[in-house]
């Protein structure tokens, strides 16, 4: 912590190993660069690696930082990657913020390859593309997050992604969409500004 990275991209192309944490201090990080895994760059999380924001002790779930798409377009800010199996955790995302910042073709965070991604206590913001997607093989889990004025909030496209407590406010499409995918949802709200419904 005397001596962290300025980046969580750069952080990101560090921590590799199953089992390894990067903490994410308060703060805003901009992205720089569309490159994965780069400073400024976007980021993308190997297999069994823990991202987790916080406030000012690591661990505390204080006040989350913000990843901001900058003037970049057509990119996918945090992607989670893995298949979990006994030497091969999950790889989490935990109390951040992401922001599309309104660039043409951004989306907040995927979960991509199968099983067992974890992703709770996130928001996504201003991603015109979708706040949140959860591709055709991944059976990840959500809990607590919120697409906020994205184009799709939750685009869920295998039917055992599971969703808890999840918010969809103000999206420009569906809040959540993916046919068999809606099945995993328990208490989640998809609220606009002409129609209210909860799953």
């Amino acid at each position: 912590s005397g001596n962290p990275y300025a980046s969580p991209g750069k952080a990101a192309g560090v921590a590799t190993t199953n089992g390894d944490i990067i903490y994410l201090k308060s703060g805003t990080y901009t992205l720089g660069s569309s490159s994965s895994n780069v400073a400024t760059g976007r980021v993308t999380l190997s297999p069994g690696v823990l991202m987790e924001g916080y406030g000012t002790t690591g661990g505390d779930l204080g006040a989350a930082p913000v990843i901001d798409a900058g003037a970049i377009t057509g990119v996918t800010i945090v992607t989670l990657t893995g298949s979990f199996s006994a030497s091969t955790g999950a790889s989490c995302l935990i109390n951040v913020v992401v922001d599309g910042n309104a660039g043409a073709g951004n989306t907040g965070v995927a979960v991509d390859d199968t099983h067992a991604q974890l992703v709770t206590m996130v928001t996504a913001r201003d991603c015109p593309t979708a706040g949140f997607v959860f591709n055709g093989g991944a059976r990840g889990h959500g809990s607590y997050l919120r697409a906020d004025g994205c184009g799709v909030g939750f685009s869920l496209a295998n039917a055992a992604t599971q969703l808890t407590r999840c918010a969809s406010y103000d999206a420009t499409g569906d809040g959540f969409n993916g046919g068999a995918g809606l099945n995993g949802l328990d208490h989640c709200l998809d609220s606009k500004s002409n129609h209210q419904r909860l799953y």
